[in-house]
């Protein structure tokens, strides 16, 4: 979730810093009269939860040595190819999003599998995956 604004550094001041470890925890929604008893009526058992999910998740990456400490930084990338595929998932079969024209810039936040996850400079409501390829 690189390009969600809480994580996103490179994007907005406000987001948690590179090497800080943080996460996004939904206990449940307070407009749910369910919800709503559980998380103010037993905030003991919300948080036992909250700690045996995070405790999990740890217990299932393994250890973390200091290159995993290290924030992912791509340098920017222009669109290479006019009319670039943007796609909402990184598969050729996903839903297109829009085309970009060739000298885009883009800042990218990761690469999977040859399709790489960016928002466009100047418009961060522009976002996808595009392919490798059609970038330079």
């Amino acid at each position: 979730m690189l390009g969600y604004y809480g994580f996103s550094w490179n994007r907005f001041a406000h987001a948690a810093a590179p090497a800080t470890p943080c996460a996004i925890i939904e206990t449940g929604y307070l407009t749910s009269a369910a919800d709503r008893t559980v998380i103010v009526d037993d905030p003991d058992r919300v948080a036992s939860a909250v700690s045996l999910g995070i405790l999990s998740y740890l217990a299932q990456r393994g250890g973390m040595g200091p290159a995993d400490l290290v924030p992912v930084s791509l340098p920017p990338m222009v669109v290479a190819t006019d009319e670039a595929v943007v796609r909402a998932l990184p598969r050729e079969d996903e839903r297109v999003v829009t085309r970009l024209p060739a000298g885009t810039r883009v800042r990218p936040f990761g690469i999977e599998n040859g399709w790489v996850d960016f928002v466009v400079f100047g418009n961060f409501r522009m976002f996808g995956w595009i392919q490798e390829d059609d970038l330079r």
